[in-house]
């Protein structure tokens, strides 16, 4: 179909795929795809210039977060008030008392809601005496102080009062009625709650003030109790459609925003109308659904069960193209059904706008003008899932429709939808739609009259150069890749009626994922890794504010890095109104962390086998992939002023005294350790004393330990006071650390080597990581080999930089890259072995790779004991390694050992260092014989004695594991005796 040959008309650009889909009904025909390339007459160069300026303005318009700050301002504007209003008049009926006797009138009450107000956030400080003071709450207040970031909910109410009287007959003259006498009726404003504040919202401070508490907070999420919340979109069916299955039964389904309730229709035979004893059942539900840190606020959840089988729930569907990202996706039971937005994608809002009168100019007719024969010769418009009218000529409609749409006389989040299978023009203007953003190609044209560059996105919607396309009518339309593919004269490609383009083929893809190089050469799975792990468990940039923040852990980077190459989508994230630092210097979010090291492909002593690392003992000592590690330990008291009605030796405070728990030298007398403080496992952190003298101090747990960086001492609304004491612990990389490149590709540390024993390059270029070749062909990523490659010719100062995802430069582009600037064309080259001094005959492949030290560090997961605690129950060593647990040796560790023979070895891990415990046996009955205390004929003996033999003779003691001992025991509990065949040795 794409390369049949149309002929020529004057149709626009926007109707090439209405006629597509009709040709064989309609002779109509448009211009050739030929004069696309002369029509647009602009270089390629230009317009992808353009699309990434474009790109740009869209980002620094709409940014990542919109869809949750736009969803919640709408919510505080005109939700919360519509549901106030929907609680109608609330009847207050009085109860039955039988004591009163009946005596005086029943008092019923009508209770009104009115106007809703939220004011920003604030709370009250106590001065000196009774004076109180009305501050702002800001959200760095909020974390500090373990509150919630909230605003006074207050609403409009009408209280009447009134009783029921019964009219007399010989007063009124009239038939006797109850009439309702109001006894009062009051009207003022109450506050009956709170509700959280979303960050950069409309109510909160930040919006209208200059400053942030970090530059690269962008909002969108919610401060409860000191911590940080966002909402996770659910995904769900359109609510304007009716949705009818065949399978198992017949259903048709219905979601309602409003009220949930069930429906029963059956469909019978038309001869047994009056009895109804056959058919198929219908049912129909009504259900009530509602559309509640960067990748976390983009991630949508499909309501499912997430156990077990979720049938065609976890496929991809059609229409997540360029709207939900295909590669962003957990591994495990949330596979697909956990996904992230595309980079460019929306999420349409409320829209107030009437359109009805628009659709009239456009060419509908409405219900009420339209007689019932004309209607089979008539296209159906529906406006969010109503029937509003009809329309003869739908392609002119639809037509009139976007060009009223483009003209800025209808909201630009309004889509629309010809199908004409079903006869039907479908609009949506409801919320909770995914949107993107396409140019126009017949207005590419006027790009050329963009003097000065793109003010503004909206700028480019006024001109009619990009709109916003629903998933509706993404159906109607053709949308080219990029660029490129309306620049191809003389191909197939340039023989397709193009109708939009795409800004960038990476915008198909979610944010980690479109930050991926090479990202179309890997494997799907490897990009998921890092898409949805690596990237997320990554150290680097940390927060601007991390003096005013109490995270509970957190890592450091010493000297983070930017990657070599770049991508589109991180460009045109960059935000241009800092100003400080250099140039560039602070102009965008980094999104990346980790550093550029010398990789080297080879097989260096077999310590890189399998997932390990090699790494360059003196890089690792002049600082690379160093770290900072911040825990925080946190404690709180009930202040004096609550504590008055507990008995005085249950107070606690802060405090200091000598513990049984552990070691109090780095404490001061109110109970926090002094700055630069240094402690150790042990060690007490916070001091908390008990007026009885009781301790209730925390204690630094196994293996954790640093030195203190900060302690926060401050109070909530609730009448408590919290201390905060942060610790921090400098980390270089050691045996067993996790490292990831940005292709999946992760490692521990297998080894750590001397610089004069790795091989060295003609330049003195002596790599600092060396991975295993044989990780490449089983994991099948070769896109960190064109990485490496492009890397090198970047740091030699090649023009080649782009890495982005569909549009990587090719191999044979970067290769003669590379021979140009004097290396050999696929990235190898000749080393001297370290070892020797002598050449070596196999060239190795070497280049700058961005590799990315993760949070899974060695030092957090060692587990080592000799003795230690026991469980009370089976007394084998605990679990829990903060509680000086033990390593767990199961079944497979067994079966390793019984193979290799170690028998003795076996005895002594399962036996003698874990539950060792000694049993009385008669050998007489083969029964378990306690050890009691009995009287003979001398006094009184304790001793083991066989209750079923009555004698204590003929007893001999073995060595059996507690947990042997305690199953004996609970079956003898429920009457089952075991018998032991002993021997003596």
């Amino acid at each position: 179909m794409e390369g049949d040959q149309l002929p020529k008309s004057s149709v626009n650009v926007d109707d090439w795929n209405w006629i597509i889909e009709n040709e064989e009904k309609d002779t109509m025909d448009v211009d050739s795809p030929d004069c696309v390339t002369q029509y647009l007459d602009l270089k390629e160069e230009t317009l992808e210039r353009f699309c990434k300026d474009a790109a740009r303005a869209f980002f620094s318009e709409f940014g990542l977060i919109n869809h949750q700050i736009n969803s919640f301002n709408q919510f505080i504007t005109s939700g919360l008030q519509e549901i106030f209003d929907s609680l109608g008049e609330v009847v207050v009926e009085p109860g039955y008392d039988p004591s009163k006797g009946g005596g005086g009138d029943w008092q019923h009450a009508t209770i009104t809601y009115g106007k809703v107000r939220l004011g920003k956030p604030t709370f009250w400080t106590e001065r000196s005496g009774q004076e109180t003071e009305e501050l702002k709450l800001l959200p760095k207040h909020a974390r500090l102080q373990n509150m919630t970031y909230s605003s006074k909910l207050k609403v409009e109410v009408r209280v009447q009062v009134y009783i029921l009287e019964k009219s007399d007959k010989a007063k009124t003259g009239k038939d006797s009625h109850i009439c309702k006498r109001v006894l009062s009726d009051d009207k003022k404003e109450i506050t009956i709650g709170s509700m959280p504040v979303m960050v950069k919202s409309k109510l909160c401070w930040l919006d209208t003030l200059d400053k942030s508490d970090c530059l690269y907070d962008s909002g969108g999420y919610f401060i409860v109790k000191g911590a940080e919340k966002v909402f996770i979109a659910q995904e769900q069916r359109c609510l304007t459609r009716l949705w009818i299955t065949d399978k198992p039964v017949w259903t048709a389904s219905h979601i309602s925003e409003m009220k949930k309730k069930r429906v029963y229709v059956k469909l019978v035979d038309a001869s047994k109308v009056d009895g109804l004893n056959s058919g198929k059942l219908i049912s129909i539900y009504f259900l009530y659904a509602t559309m509640p840190m960067m990748s976390s606020l983009r991630k949508t959840r499909q309501q499912v069960a997430y156990a077990g089988k979720a049938g065609d729930a976890r496929y991809p569907n059609p229409s997540y193209w360029g709207k939900l990202c295909f590669l962003s996706t957990p591994d495990g039971e949330n596979c697909g059904l956990v996904k992230n937005l595309s980079v460019t994608a929306l999420v349409s809002s409320s829209i107030n706008e009437p359109v009805l009168d628009k659709l009239v100019s456009c060419g509908m007719e409405k219900l009420d003008q339209i007689s019932v024969s004309s209607l089979s010769k008539t296209y159906k418009i529906f406006l969010n899932g109503d029937w509003i009218g009809v329309c003869s000529d739908s392609r002119l409609f639809v037509l009139n429709f976007r060009q009223m749409r483009r003209a800025q006389e209808i909201n630009s989040q309004v889509e629309i939808k010809l199908d004409q299978h079903q006869k039907e023009v479908r609009i949506f203007s409801d919320a909770g739609r995914l949107l993107r953003p396409l140019l126009i190609v017949e207005n590419l044209k006027k790009v050329k009259s963009l003097k000065g560059g793109i003010s503004s996105y909206q700028s480019l919607v006024n001109e009619g150069i990009i709109e916003l396309i629903g998933v509706e009518e993404e159906e109607d339309c053709r949308a080219a890749w990029g660029i490129r593919y309306l620049l191809q004269e003389g191909s197939k490609q340039a023989a397709i009626p193009y109708t939009h383009c795409e800004l960038d083929p990476s915008f198909l893809l979610g944010l980690s994922c479109g930050i991926i190089p090479f990202a179309n050469h890997n494997l799907a799975r490897r990009v998921l890794f890092q898409a949805q792990k690596h990237s997320h468990q990554a150290v680097g940039f940390s927060t601007t504010n991390p003096d005013i923040r109490v995270d509970t852990l957190m890592h450091q980077m010493y000297y983070p890095q930017r990657p070599l190459f770049r991508t589109v989508v991180a460009d045109c994230l960059g935000r241009r109104d800092y100003s400080l630092g250099l140039k560039d210097g602070m102009s965008r979010p980094e999104l990346f962390n980790g550093q550029n090291a010398i990789v080297a492909v080879n097989v260096h002593l077999g310590y890189n086998q399998e997932d390990s690392l090699v790494m360059n003992r003196a890089s690792l000592e002049r600082g690379m992939f160093r770290t900072e590690h911040f825990r925080s330990y946190k404690a709180e008291v009930e202040n004096k002023e609550i504590t008055k009605r507990i008995k005085l030796k249950d107070k606690v405070e802060f405090g200091k005294m000598q513990s049984k728990k552990g070691r109090v030298d780095s404490l001061e007398d109110d109970g926090f350790p002094w700055i630069g403080a240094c402690l150790q496992t042990g060690d007490i952190v916070i001091g908390k004393v008990a007026e009885s003298g009781e301790d209730h101090s925390t204690k630094l747990k196994h293996t954790e330990k640093g030195m203190v960086q900060k302690v926060v001492l401050s109070a909530n609304d609730e009448g408590k006071n919290f201390a905060v004491v942060t610790l921090r612990q400098v980390r270089s990389p050691c045996l067993g650390d996790k490292f990831s490149s940005m292709h999946g590709q992760k490692g521990v540390v297998g080894f750590l080597e001397s610089q004069e024993n790795f091989p060295f390059t003609r330049e003195g270029i002596v790599p600092d990581i060396v991975i295993n070749p044989h990780a490449f062909p089983t994991r099948q990523t070769p896109g960190q080999l064109l990485e490496a490659s492009l890397g090198k010719g970047i740091a030699l100062g090649g023009k080649i930089t782009y890495a982005t995802p569909f549009t990587t430069p090719s191999v044979d582009v970067i290769a003669e890259q590379l021979h140009r600037l004097n290396f050999q064309r696929w990235g190898a080259e000749r080393v001297l072995n370290g070892r020797t001094g002598e050449l070596m005959q196999t060239m190795i492949f070497t280049g700058p790779t961005f590799y990315q030290r993760l949070i899974h560090m060695s030092e957090d997961k060692v587990k080592f004991r000799n003795t230690g605690p026991v469980h009370p129950l089976t007394r084998q060593p605990v679990a829990d390694r903060k509680r000086f647990g033990g390593v767990k040796f199961g079944e497979m560790e067994r079966d390793c050992l019984l193979a290799h023979g170690a028998a003795a070895n076996l005895h002594e891990r399962l036996f003698t260092l874990s539950d060792f415990s000694q049993m009385h046996v008669c050998r007489t009955c083969s029964r378990f014989a306690n050890v009691i205390q009995r009287v003979v004929s001398n006094g009184k003996i304790r001793g083991p004695y066989c209750g079923f033999c009555k004698s204590g003779e003929n007893v001999v003691r073995i060595n059996v594991p507690y947990g042997a001992k305690l199953l004996f025991q609970e079956l003898f509990s429920m009457g089952i005796c075991l018998k032991f065949e002993t021997e003596v040795c």
